[in-house]
Order: structure tokens, then C-alpha cells, then sequence
């Protein structure tokens, strides 16, 4: 697994979303990334830019009824689930932001 770094990104900074073989490399045996697991339908972000929408420090786990901490993770402007890539279920409708560690995201200047 490759050494991970924080990048310290904030709202409104533009990032490109690393291309998918690099970020294959940050994840462990079970396709996460410091215990955030890289869902099938980010694959379609790989390569594109996009603005953080925000970070996230604290989520709430619906499956085990509680708050969690988040560490370097944000959101992206428009980057959203669309329910298509959920295997084994009926598609989802809920329109989720995807979660995504900045390990993933390279910042860069806005065009």
C-alpha cells in the first residue's frame, strides 16, 4: 500500500481526482482507505476536477447509530451517487455525496 499524506484541502479549492491506478495503490485488501472504502461508481470521477464542497470531521453511521469522526476527507461539488453501481441491490435513489480521502485528490490551480 502506498505512504499516505495529508493535503490539507479546504472549501473551494479545485483538486483532480488522482487517475484510478494510483488510487488502487492507497487501498488495503478490502478496497478501503484509512476504513473508507472507494465505491464503484467514484471510478467515473477518476482524472476529472472539481471544487471541495467541504470537509468532513463528523457523519452520522446510520447502520451502527452513531456519530463518527472523520479524518482528511471531503466532499466534491457534484460528485454524487447515482445508485447505478451498487452491486447485489436494487438501484438506489438517495443521491449521496460520495466521501472522498484527500489522499485521492491532487489540488491545483483554478482554470
Amino acid at each position: 500500500m502506498k505512504r499516505l499524506f495529508r493535503t490539507h484541502l479546504k472549501k473551494g479549492d479545485y483538486v483532480e481526482v488522482l487517475p484510478l491506478k494510483e488510487i488502487e495503490e492507497t487501498l488495503d485488501g478490502k478496497g478501503k482507505c484509512e476504513n473508507l472504502i472507494f465505491m464503484p461508481g467514484m471510478k467515473k470521477y477518476a482524472g476529472k476536477r472539481h471544487r471541495i464542497l467541504r470537509r468532513v470531521q463528523l457523519i452520522y453511521n446510520e447502520s451502527e447509530n452513531k456519530m463518527v469522526r472523520m479524518k482528511n476527507t471531503v466532499l466534491l461539488e457534484g460528485a454524487i451517487c447515482d445508485g447505478k453501481d451498487l452491486d447485489g441491490i436494487e438501484q438506489c435513489q438517495r443521491l449521496c455525496f460520495y466521501y472522498w480521502k484527500e489522499h485521492w485528490l491532487k489540488k491545483i490551480a483554478r482554470d
